[in-house]
């Protein structure tokens, strides 16, 4: 019962729990539904909450928030009414933040392999492509004006 009310999980995780537990079947089944109708599991809610969690940390794109909710067995229909709870800005903001560090890790590299590696990267944290492409633009667009100034002696 702690770990169900420790925190928001979904249904699926607590089941997961309880069958690490080795709890009989019957007896999972009529916790949860009990938990449920206590309003202690609420899939809608964990996958609401979780969505917006992951807009702001900006550490998953919106691809990706909605593929971890899959994976703790949040149901398609659930994921596709709070999908649009993931704030496309926010991602794009923190793409800005997220290509410029990844960009400077991979400095080293040629500017090419650099770019694919970024969107290598984000791709696989679920981030949108164009989101991605937009981001880089961005980037590319800044250091050039800051080599710009540099060259032109305003810094």
């Amino acid at each position: 019962m702690l770990y169900a009310t420790g925190q928001l999980r979904s249904r699926y995780q607590v089941y997961l729990k309880l069958r690490e537990k080795e709890f009989p079947i019957d007896v999972i089944n009529h916790a949860l539904d009990r938990l449920e109708k206590a309003h202690v599991l609420d899939d809608r809610q964990f996958a609401s909450t979780y969505l917006a969690s992951a807009s702001h940390s900006g550490k998953l794109g919106r691809k990706g928030a909605l593929q971890k909710l899959k994976e703790w067995g949040i149901s398609d229909d659930i994921v596709q009414d709070v999908a649009d709870e993931y704030d496309d800005r926010d991602e794009l903001e923190h793409l800005d933040e997220l290509v410029a560090k990844l960009m400077h890790k991979y400095q080293r590299q040629a500017h090419r392999m650099a770019e694919q590696k970024v969107m290598q990267n984000l791709l696989q944290k679920g981030f949108a492509s164009r989101n991605i492409q937009q981001a880089l633009h961005h980037y590319v667009l800044e250091m050039t004006q800051l080599m710009n100034q540099t060259r032109n002696g305003r810094i």
